[in-house]
């Protein structure tokens, strides 16, 4: 039931499972949590941190076994798989989704739902400064229309709908395990996005991001584990187009001249 996400992850970095890993196994002081079970393995120990892609399918478990309906599910062996478990995070997130739709699309409203609440704490100046990052034109239109253009940027993906998920992913590794996610060489336009999502703007999204009400063991791991999970997605996704590369080829002949 979890291949089609064990196949996406296989396409991530080492970096971005580790974070993915941490999360699932490690509270905020960076000490295992009291029911994780991965560090304990063999497997986990031979291959941490360098080789992380053969300790996937040990993630994928352990996140099924907080995503099951109960601490006896737990204690079982027993665990939700992917689907389910973001099904049960969007909706504590008060996304709109409808259950028939695939988990990316389903992913991609929750990234949206989270840059929503975002724009509300946003002054007209700081939406026309992350529209201009992101290269939606005309800035002289109402607030209304810059925010509704934004969210068609990154509806569609491409580079700004990563830049997006990256900074999500980032304020929410933070917030889980006390550090942020690797980011990309310095010079790459979209580190050069990144910068926008600083100071007011990334105030911002941390504010509404601690809004949500994740009380609870389980939704401390799943919530931040599935917006890891979106963002790997995106992330591996983009880097497979062959234009990524052309992308990065443009941006250092502008450095040239």
């Amino acid at each position: 039931m979890n291949e089609k996400i064990i196949s996406v992850l296989e396409r991530a970095d080492n970096d971005d499972l580790k974070t993915l890993c941490d999360i699932i196994t490690l509270g905020k002081n960076g000490t295992p949590r009291i029911s994780d079970s991965l560090t304990k393995t063999e497997s986990y120990k031979r291959n941490y941190p360098h080789r992380m892609a053969t300790l996937i399918p040990g993630m994928v478990r352990e996140l099924g076994l907080y995503g099951g309906n109960s601490v006896v599910n737990f204690f079982k062996g027993e665990g939700a798989d992917y689907s389910t478990i973001l099904r049960k995070v969007a909706k504590r997130l008060k996304v709109n989704f409808r259950d028939s739709q695939s988990d990316e699309v389903i992913e991609g409203y929750m990234l949206q739902k989270l840059f929503d609440d975002m724009s509300d704490r946003l002054s007209d100046e700081e939406l026309r400064t992350m529209a201009r990052e992101f290269g939606v034109k005309p800035l002289s239109y109402s607030r209304q229309v810059i925010i509704a253009a934004l969210q068609v940027a990154i509806r569609r993906g491409g580079i700004y709908g990563l830049t997006w998920s990256m900074n999500v992913a980032n304020v929410v590794a933070r917030q889980a395990i006390g550090r942020g996610i690797a980011t990309f060489a310095s010079g790459t336009v979209l580190s050069r996005s990144l910068s926008v999502l600083t100071g007011p703007i990334g105030w911002a999204l941390t504010a509404a991001w601690t809004a949500y009400d994740i009380a609870g063991p389980a939704y401390r791991v799943i919530v931040p584990a599935v917006i890891q999970i979106a963002y790997i997605r995106q992330n591996s996704g983009l880097l497979a187009l062959p234009m990524y590369s052309e992308i990065e080829d443009l941006d250092d002949e502008g450095d040239d001249e």
